[in-house]
């Protein structure tokens, strides 16, 4: 099962430290509760390695590197000119895929977020809850060994 471990994680901006001396080990599903202000996504774009940590080590599976983590963050946007189906290819690329796998790929994720309906239209003509899903769809691209999501249910239905 994969692991995350963090060590002695200290985050400060300026003279304020929001993340201080975190140490904890991740395996499995794992959720992060607290009140606004808490410092959640911070942790989480420590972890993902959009924010440097200050002090202290996280290890992936043992290692140093943050590859192979796929990440939702809160407040996600997208290309809004281009299909469902073309930004998830473009974001495969980005993250890469090879052009001879990346197809299938999003038409399997498509399919486990429900959008396969939805593949040729335009991102902008999407609900709030099928924006959502496509940020979902993205993280899920090239199969990461972790997946890290801000807020996981904001803007879907109960039933998705």
């Amino acid at each position: 099962m994969n692991k995350i471990e963090l060590h002695h994680v200290t985050k400060t901006y300026g003279n304020q430290t929001v993340l201080n001396d975190v140490t904890a080990t991740i395996q499995g599903s794992f959720g992060l509760l607290g009140p606004n202000g808490a410092e959640k996504t911070t942790l989480m774009r420590v972890l993902t390695n959009l924010v440097r940590q200050d002090e202290g080590d996280i290890l992936l599976e043992g290692k140093s590197t943050h590859s192979h983590i796929g990440y939702l963050p809160q407040h996600f946007t997208l290309y809004r000119n281009v299909t469902v189906f073309e930004c998830l290819h473009h974001l495969a690329i980005l993250k890469g895929s090879t052009k001879d796998k990346v197809k299938q790929e999003i038409e399997i994720i498509l399919s486990e977020v429900n959008l396969t309906e939805q593949r040729n239209q335009k991102i902008k003509k999407l609900s709030g809850g099928m924006l959502r899903r496509v940020g979902i769809a993205q993280a899920m691209l090239n199969s990461p060994d972790f997946l890290i999501v801000d807020e996981p249910t904001v803007g879907l239905d109960i039933e998705e």
